[in-house]
């Protein structure tokens, strides 16, 4: 076979698995608590397992107990919940850390192979702040409103989506050679225009925000999507990995097709929480 048609049949395949797993995120979004819940928590545990190969875990065992302790917070997250300030607080420690990544990213970016420097417990400890976060932030945007997460998902899908698209047709220019060799500058302006135009039609659409508020809330999510990809890209470089699993044709890991995800979803929470939209 070409080269030419393997990559129209990657394409294929990626897009196959991605409209397989946006009926599933879709069907979970639109279900009750149970199935909703179940769903984040499955994701959770099986990110969190292939987390373990950026820090050098090996074992299963080793493996199934850091995910196992990863779940048990995020369960609790559910328990935190029934009191909002508590959830709150871990919504913004992922705000935060999100900040602190961006300048952790910019410095790997400035002096190549730095990342490896930094103790394997900073990668663990980021896996747990990051997904247990992540978990906080979605559980609050589903108790506020199904439309909060259909508009954060949307645009972070798109996003990644377009980018992976748009770079592969257009892209010439390297963005961030040293983090990850394959992201170009068309690549980036295409994922971050179409997922800022999907943010805006939809949050039109399924928001009462202001447009001072959509407008910075797009911003915001679209940028950290972004920062999120970039972050995920740098653990894999500094691993020696291409994707962080093989479970999904086409995408690789299941990391690989969240990881905008992680960091767009606590900002995006945040953002709702500090507008005031929704008590």
């Amino acid at each position: 076979m070409t080269e030419e048609g393997k990559s129209r049949g990657s394409s294929l395949q990626r897009i196959g698995t991605g409209i397989a797993l946006a009926s599933v995120v879709l069907l979970g979004v639109l279900s009750n608590a149970f199935v909703f819940l179940s769903l984040i928590w499955l994701v959770i545990f099986v990110s969190a397992f292939e987390w373990t190969s950026f820090i050098g875990l090996r074992d299963f065992w080793s493996k199934l107990i850091y995910s196992t302790l990863v779940l048990g917070l995020c369960v609790l997250c559910f328990y935190f919940a029934k009191s909002p300030e508590l959830l709150t607080i871990f919504i913004f420690i992922g705000v935060i850390f999100w900040f602190f990544a961006m300048i952790f990213i910019y410095r790997a970016a400035e002096e190549p192979g730095s990342s490896r420097t930094v103790g394997g417990w900073f990668f663990a400890s980021a896996g747990v702040v990051i997904l247990s976060c992540t978990c906080a932030s979605l559980i609050y945007l589903y108790e506020q409103s199904s439309a909060l997460l259909i508009v954060l998902l949307s645009t972070v899908c798109s996003v990644d989506t377009l980018a992976y698209f748009g770079g592969k047709s257009k892209g010439r220019r390297k963005f961030v050679p040293s983090i990850s060799p394959r992201k170009t500058w068309e690549g980036v302006w295409f994922g971050v225009a179409g997922g800022s135009l999907v943010s805006l039609i939809s949050g039109y659409f399924f928001l009462s925000f202001e447009v001072p508020i959509l407008l910075c809330l797009t911003f915001a999510t679209v940028l950290f999507a972004v920062v999120g990809d970039l972050f995920e890209s740098l653990l894999k470089r500094t691993a020696n990995l291409k994707d962080s699993g093989n479970l999904l044709p086409g995408h690789g890991g299941v990391l690989d097709r969240v990881d905008s995800l992680l960091a767009g979803a606590p900002v995006f929470a945040g953002i709702t929480i500090l507008a005031g939209v929704y008590e």
